[in-house]
């Protein structure tokens, strides 16, 4: 070989590798910029000097038979491989995934996604978990999907075995699992790390205020502590307070409403609330105060008169509804409502909510035609038209009277705000009309009603507009017993969080999903089957196809 030859296989070889490295080091990089760019043009540059030297040879190459024959193939692998390496970039440029699974296993929920788009402050996560864990590997997959919706979340995993001055420095006292959630001097700490848990986690780190919830007492209400029985609220409460609200107890009748109160709460009270009480609960709601209703069929007469002076018109029915959805879906009771689609309204607290919400027993709550001036407000929840307002449950047969019930579309939850106060009238609550009108109530009896009202105007009321109220009439789907069915658990959650004006806090939580488990068992029948069955059934059928062809 010619040192003129020589040189040229010289330049060809270090073109090659030039070549070889620059997709080396973009690959290690991830990137083409830099490095990989120079040691790409210099390969091209080598190529070329090669060419020019060694262009006889390249010109003979080219015209024998060989390369014209041989040229189609190298084509079409040149093409394939474009179209590899193509279809790679646009992947990891356009990177996106499909989520098919029944519970959305792998989507972040509307509410969790809200949360991390109002993220204005960068939040430390430092993950403490035994290197190549189960529970490292599925905290690192469900994380990540935090991190993609937002770039505020820095992760860092650390193995406590690994870097035990760091596990000791936060308190790490185990290997199983620990994340914390730090933003400026304040920390959260999770040993449960599924989506919820994350996102309630980030919702109380993010918030400067914790919101306080009232919830009265002292009138038979369901015990908003009780987390064990049925007819409790306990577990409401729970997700409320994991959800950075603070509720307290509230006895009306012995302290009236306290001002720092951001939401007051009133659960089918058995017992009546007396003058006083509902006059405490005006002036509350009319210096701007937010008052959630919860109403059973046929009991607190004395609240739900009182609440007109909101627009809302309570009836004394219950609600009865005959959709034959509700039956397919196994629901025997007419008294057990369904509502989905568009019977959830377009209201804020429910235009996000994509599952049914279950009203085991409710009744009729509307707003008064025409709302008075004041008041503008909005149906949240309505029936079907083959619902109606029964006013004698009691009927072995009841059936629709339209002359007296209200019929088809019945709203069974109202949403007011109050943006003049003076249309509560508080202080100078209105008599009640007897039975005949053109008799004058007593004057004793008128005077004693204004007086006994006028106990519950705090000293220095202030009236000022922005008051809301809600009022929904069933208090049991938020109960222990049919929280969890459908969408319960989130309408309470989004009445709330649209009372006090934490929009972030509005949407749908994620629901829970069934887990697939694999025993170890299982996964060695998984790589049995598709390590040694699979290939080795196709590896003897192709020997049975050869023999077959050879003998036959």
């Amino acid at each position: 070989m010619s040192g003129h030859t020589r040189w040229a296989w010289t330049l060809a070889l270090v073109a090659a590798g030039l070549a070889l490295a620059a997709a080396s080091v973009g690959f290690v990089l991830r990137s083409t910029a830099g490095y990989p760019t120079g040691l790409g043009v210099a390969s091209l540059a080598a190529f070329a000097v090669y060419a020019w030297l060694d262009r006889a040879r390249l010109a003979e190459a080219l015209a024998s038979r060989a390369f014209v024959y041989g040229s189609g193939s190298w084509l079409m692998v040149a093409m394939v491989g474009a179209i590899g390496a193509g279809g790679f970039t646009l992947a990891r440029r356009h990177d996106h995934t499909w989520d098919w699974t029944r519970e959305q296993t792998y989507s972040l929920s509307e509410h969790t996604g809200a949360v991390l788009d109002g993220m204005q402050e960068e939040v430390q996560v430092l993950a403490f978990f035994r290197g190549d864990s189960e529970a490292e590997r599925t905290f690192a997959n469900r994380i990540r999907l935090f991190q993609e919706r937002t770039p505020r979340l820095v992760v860092t995993f650390v193995d406590p075995l690994a870097n035990p001055r760091l596990a000791k420095e936060h308190d790490i006292a185990s290997d199983a699992g620990t994340v914390l959630l730090i933003r400026g001097e304040r920390e959260r700490r999770l040993t449960a790390f599924d989506e919820t848990s994350l996102t309630d986690a980030l919702v109380v780190l993010l918030s400067d205020e914790e919101h306080r919830i009232c919830w009265s007492t002292g009138h038979g209400e369901p015990d908003p502590d009780d987390e064990f029985t049925e007819g409790g609220h306990g577990g409401f409460v729970a997700r409320l307070e994991g959800a950075n609200y603070q509720v307290t107890r509230q006895d009306i009748a012995r302290a009236g409403v306290d001002r720092a109160c951001h939401a007051l709460v009133v659960a089918a009270p058995t017992a009546p609330l007396l003058p006083y009480e509902l006059e405490a609960i005006a002036a509350y709601v009319a210096e701007g105060g937010r008052l959630l209703v919860l109403l059973e069929p046929f009991e607190s007469e004395a609240l739900t008169d009182g609440l007109v002076r909101y627009g809302v018109a309570v009836g004394d029915d219950l609600v009865v509804d005959l959709n034959r959805e509700n039956q397919l879906l196994g629901v025997q009771d007419p008294s057990v409502v369904v509502l989905s689609g568009a019977l959830l309204g377009r209201h804020e607290i429910t235009q996000d909510l994509s599952a049914a919400v279950v009203l085991p027993s409710a009744r009729s709550v509307a707003l008064v035609d025409p709302l008075p001036t004041g008041l503008t407000g909005q149906v949240v929840l309505q029936t079907g038209a083959q619902a109606w307002g029964e006013t004698s449950p009691e009927l072995a047969a009841p059936s629709p009277d339209p002359g007296a019930e209200r019929v088809g579309d019945v709203p069974v939850m109202v949403a007011v705000q109050v943006d003049d106060p003076a249309v509560l009238a508080v202080g100078a609550p209105a008599p009640v009309a007897p039975a005949d009108a053109s008799v004058p109530p007593p004057t004793a009896d008128l005077a004693a009603l204004q007086a006994d009202a006028a106990r519950g105007v705090p000293e220095g009321f202030t009236p000022r507009p922005g008051g809301r109220v809600v009022v929904l009439g069933d208090q049991q789907l938020l109960d222990n017993a049919t929280l969890g069915l459908g969408n319960n658990q989130d309408l309470g959650l989004n009445a709330i969080a649209w009372l006090v004006g934490e929009e972030a806090q509005i949407g749908e939580r994620p629901q829970t999903a069934d887990k697939l488990t694999v025993t170890a068992l299982g996964e060695g029948l998984m790589c049995l089957v598709s390590v040694v069955f699979v290939p080795g059934t196709a590896a003897a059928l192709a020997l049975v196809a050869l023999l077959r062809r050879r003998f036959l």
